[in-house]
């Protein structure tokens, strides 16, 4: 990642889509990683943020067990991403 040198980042999908979270954190264990933060990128606390994803973080920390996991916030629940949103709902009003 260019904005952080060293740090890896792996796209992982809740449902429908490949890699799934277990998936991510094996390939992240097998390339050496040994601190693992699931960052929700959904705008809010819905249901599978409070409900699936937990659990899904559970079992991948069970399977990994030479990893820390840890859980941030949805995206969504950030003050900077939902001024970013705002702003770019009010470019569109502009167009």
């Amino acid at each position: 990642m260019r904005a952080a040198p060293g740090v890896q980042v792996v796209l992982a999908f809740l449902e429908l889509m490949a890699p799934d979270l277990d998936a991510a954190a094996t390939a992240l264990s097998g390339s050496g990683c040994r601190a693992i933060t699931v960052v929700p990128v959904f705008l809010g606390q819905g249901g599978h943020v409070r409900q699936d994803l937990p659990q899904l973080v559970e079992v991948a920390a069970s399977r990994h067990p030479e990893c820390f996991f840890r859980l941030a916030d949805a995206a969504g629940e950030d003050d900077a991403v939902l001024d970013a949103i705002a702003a770019y709902c009010l470019r569109q009003l502009a167009d």
